[in-house]
């Protein structure tokens, strides 16, 4: 039951990232790892 619920989480609302090439530079380095929140952009619009 765990795992169905970590993979509904993972799939749905969040999900880990990893940083890979120096596009996001200097905000972000390459390697650096994060979590991307995916229900932000249902409910309303991305700020930059």
């Amino acid at each position: 039951m765990a795992f169905v619920v970590a993979g509904i989480v993972r799939f749905f609302l969040f999900a880990p990232i990893v940083v890979n090439g120096e596009s996001m530079m200097p905000t972000l380095e390459n390697g650096d790892r994060m979590v991307v929140n995916k229900i932000g952009c249902i409910v309303g619009e991305p700020d930059r």
